[in-house]
C-alpha cells in the first residue's frame, strides 16, 4: 500500500511537472509571439514615416523571434509583413519602389513556404510574376488567392489583367465582372472590362462598360479614347469626335488622340478640322517616327482631298521618309499614296515605280492595282491592265472605280460582253452615274445589243438635254435597228437646236433616210 502511494505522488509530481514546463513553454511562445507582433507593428509604424530600410529591418527582427514548428502563425505573420512592404511599394516610385516590393517578394515566398493558406501572399507572388510577365504562374497564384477570398475584387480584377494578356478574353471578362458585382465603383474594373468585350466584338457591351467608367472617374481619359474607337468603329463619327474632344479637355498633349480627331473628322469631310487635329498630333511631346509617319501620311490625303495637291505631296514624302519602323499596311499605303501624287502632278514613271513598290508590299492593295492597271491601259498594254484590275476585283467587288476602270479596259480590247458586265456591276454601285450609262451604252452599241444601247440612250437624252453627242449616238443606234423614222427625229432636232453640231454628218444621214 505505501508503495502504491509513493508511486502515485510521483505521477502527480511528473503530471505537474509536465504542465508547469507545457505552461511555461506557451508562455515564452506568448512572449515571442508578441515580440513578433510588436516588431511588425513598429515597422509599419516606420513604412509610414518613410523610414524603409528600418522598417525592413523590424521585419527581419520579427522573422528572427518566430517561434519554432509555429507554421501557421509564421506563415500569417510573415505574409503580413509582405503585404504591408507591397502596399508601401505600390504608393512608391524609382529604386524606393523596387527595393519595397522585392523585399515584399522575399517575406511573401517565406510565408508561402511555411503555409499555403494565405491569400494576400498568393496574391503578391501573383502580382510579382506578373509584373516579370510569367503569366501562367501570375494566373495560377491569383486564381488560387480567388478561392481563399471569393470576395476580394482587387484579386478578380487582376486575375482579369493576367487573363486578358494571355488573350483568354472569355475566361478575362468573367473575372471582371465579378470584381464589378463585388466593388462596382472601382473604374478600371469597368475599363477593362470594355477593352476584352472590344476584343470579342461586343462593341455596345464595350461602350457601355467604358460609359460606366466615366461615370464613375469623369477624367478616365482612355475610357473617352475607348468609347472613341467604338463610335468610330460603327461610324458614329460625330460622336466619336465628342468623345475624343473630352479626352484632350483631359489631356492636350497626346498624339493619337488628336490622330483620332483628325481621323473623324476627315470622314465627315471636314477636311480643315482634320488638318488642325493631324498638325497638332506633330506637335505633341509624345510624338513618334511611327506616329509622325502616319500624321504625316493622314495629313497629305486631307490636303489632297482639299485640292491642296502640292501640300499634299510634300506631307506624302515626309511620311515615306519616314515609314521604315512603320507596319507593313501602313507602308504600303504611304508608298501608294505618294505614286498617287506623283500621277496627280504628272510624274507618271515616279507614279508606276511607286505603285510598284506598293504591290511588292502588299500585292492585293487595290488601289495600287487599280491606279496601275489603268497607267498601263494608257501605254496600249491591256492585258496587262486587265491582270491588275482583275486582282483588285477579286480583292474588292464592289468597288466603283474598280468596275468601271475593268468595263473601259475590256471595251478598248473589243471584248464587249465584260465591258457590259463590268459597267453594270459599276452603276449598281453608282445608279446615277451618266458618264458609266453612256460608256454602257457605246459597249451595248459595239456590241450589236442595239436594243439596250437605245433604252440607256433615251434615258440619257431626257436627263442631258443639250448634251448634242448622245442624240447623235441615239440617231445611230435607231439607224441601226432600222427604225428610220427614230432616226430621222432626232437628227431633225439635232438640225434645229445645234445647227453647227457635226453639220456635215447629220446632213448625210438625213439624206440617207429621205
Amino acid at each position: 500500500r505505501e508503495a502504491a502511494a509513493k508511486k502515485a505522488e510521483a505521477e502527480r509530481k511528473a503530471k505537474e511537472k509536465a504542465l508547469a514546463e507545457q505552461k511555461a513553454k506557451e508562455a515564452a511562445i506568448a512572449r515571442e509571439k508578441q515580440l513578433v507582433e510588436n516588431y511588425i507593428s513598429h515597422g509599419k509604424q516606420l513604412l509610414s514615416e518613410n523610414k524603409n530600410k528600418e522598417a525592413v529591418a523590424e521585419f527581419y527582427n520579427a522573422e528572427k523571434n518566430l517561434p519554432a514548428e509555429e507554421n501557421t502563425f509564421a506563415g500569417k505573420k510573415l505574409g503580413e509583413s509582405a503585404s504591408a512592404l507591397f502596399d508601401s511599394s505600390e504608393k512608391k516610385s524609382g529604386t524606393e519602389k523596387k527595393f519595397l516590393h522585392d523585399e515584399a517578394v522575399k517575406f511573401a515566398e517565406k510565408s508561402f513556404e511555411k503555409s499555403k493558406e494565405e491569400p494576400n501572399v498568393m496574391f503578391i507572388l501573383g502580382m510579382d510574376a506578373l509584373e516579370k510577365h510569367n503569366y501562367a504562374s501570375a494566373e495560377n497564384f491569383l486564381r488560387n488567392a480567388t478561392k481563399k477570398e471569393p470576395g476580394n475584387s482587387t484579386y478578380f480584377y487582376q486575375l482579369g489583367r493576367v487573363l486578358a494578356m494571355q488573350k483568354k478574353y472569355n475566361e478575362s471578362l468573367a473575372a471582371f465582372q465579378t470584381s464589378i458585382k463585388i466593388n462596382g465603383n472601382f473604374a478600371p474594373a469597368h475599363y477593362n472590362s470594355g477593352f476584352v468585350c472590344e476584343k470579342l466584338g461586343k462593341n455596345k457591351e464595350a461602350l457601355a462598360s467604358y460609359r460606366n467608367a466615366i461615370k464613375i472617374k469623369p477624367d478616365y481619359e482612355n475610357a473617352f479614347m475607348g468609347a472613341g474607337h467604338i463610335l468610330a468603329e460603327e461610324k458614329n463619327y460625330s460622336e466619336a469626335v465628342k468623345s475624343y474632344s473630352e479626352a484632350v479637355k483631359i489631356n492636350p498633349s497626346r498624339a493619337q488622340t488628336y490622330q483620332e480627331l483628325g481621323s473623324c473628322y476627315s470622314e465627315l469631310k471636314n477636311y480643315s478640322l482634320a488638318e488642325q487635329n493631324f498638325l497638332k498630333a506633330l506637335s505633341c511631346p509624345d510624338s513618334t517616327v511611327e506616329k509622325n509617319a502616319l500624321t504625316y501620311y493622314n495629313l497629305s490625303t486631307v490636303m489632297f482631298a482639299q485640292d491642296k495637291k502640292n501640300e499634299a505631296f510634300d506631307f506624302a514624302k515626309k511620311a515615306y521618309d519616314n515609314k521604315e519602323k512603320t507596319s507593313s499596311e501602313v507602308k504600303s499605303n504611304i508608298s501608294y499614296n505618294l505614286g498617287l501624287l506623283n500621277q496627280e502632278l504628272g510624274n507618271e514613271n515616279e507614279a508606276i515605280k511607286l505603285y510598284q513598290e506598293t504591290l511588292n508590299l502588299d500585292s492585293n492593295h487595290v488601289k495600287a492595282n487599280t491606279n496601275l492597271g489603268m497607267i498601263l491601259l494608257t501605254k496600249n498594254q491591256p492585258d496587262a491592265a486587265i491582270a491588275l484590275l482583275l486582282k483588285a476585283y477579286k480583292n474588292d467587288s464592289k468597288n466603283f472605280e474598280v468596275n468601271n476602270n475593268l468595263g473601259s479596259a475590256y471595251r478598248d480590247t473589243g471584248d464587249f460582253e465584260n465591258s457590259v458586265r463590268f459597267y453594270k456591276n459599276a452603276l449598281d454601285i453608282e445608279p446615277e452615274n451618266l458618264t458609266v450609262k453612256e460608256n454602257l451604252a457605246k459597249s451595248y452599241t459595239s456590241a450589236k445589243d442595239y436594243k439596250n444601247a437605245r433604252l440607256i440612250y433615251e434615258e440619257l437624252v431626257k436627263k442631258q438635254q443639250t448634251e448634242w453627242p448622245l442624240f447623235f449616238e441615239l440617231a445611230k443606234v435607231c439607224l441601226a435597228q432600222g427604225d428610220g423614222n427614230g432616226a430621222e427625229k432626232y437628227l431633225l432636232y439635232l438640225q434645229s437646236k445645234a445647227p453647227d453640231f457635226k453639220t456635215s454628218e447629220v446632213n448625210g444621214l438625213l439624206a440617207e433616210l429621205q
